[in-house]
């Protein structure tokens, strides 16, 4: 019951930010055994997030020309870059970013989920824009274009079965 008032809180009113404690519970629900301390935590996070949010507000009067983004990764020779292209068709502002990955973070992921790191990587593109982009974004619609199904499935439900694309939407919302 829990979980499925914060998931429809997550989804409809406050935004994806309760998506780790609605997962948890989820598992508590499926049977999982949580030791005490990762489930005084998740309660804690569960409190926190619904003390800290405020519900949604969307404003008639918000910018109606949305901002187009383009992301990309590449990996290749244990080196992964990534890139977005920016476009703010009220302005008709086009701004281009890029950078390469840190190799602490290929190690980490490979650590927790293997060779296959481009899901990893294309999410990372989406979160350095997100961050490098926060006042631009703020109050405007936003179309992202990607690349990556598991990466863009991620974002739109806020979950993943990867704790690293989970930890990254998470951070993106």
């Amino acid at each position: 019951s829990l979980h499925g008032l914060l998931n429809f809180a997550s989804g409809f009113a406050l935004g994806k930010a309760l998506q780790p404690a609605a997962q948890g519970f989820s598992s508590l629900a499926m049977g999982a055994n949580l030791p005490p301390r990762v489930l005084a935590d998740l309660c804690q996070h569960a409190l926190t997030v619904l003390r800290s949010l405020q519900p949604r507000k969307v404003a008639t009067s918000d910018e109606p020309h949305p901002i187009i983004i383009y992301t990309d990764g590449a990996f290749g020779e244990d080196l992964a870059d990534w890139g977005a292209i920016v476009l703010d068709t009220a302005t008709n502002t086009r701004e281009c970013f890029a950078g390469r990955v840190p190799a602490f973070l290929l190690e980490a992921w490979r650590g927790l989920v293997g060779e296959q790191l481009i899901c990893q990587i294309e999410m990372y593109a989406v979160l350095c824009i997100r961050w490098h982009a926060r006042h631009l974004l703020h109050g405007r619609r936003a179309i992202l274009f990607i690349d990556n199904e598991a990466c863009r499935y991620c974002l739109i439900k806020g979950r993943s079965p990867s704790d690293p694309l989970f930890r990254m939407a998470h951070a993106c919302s």
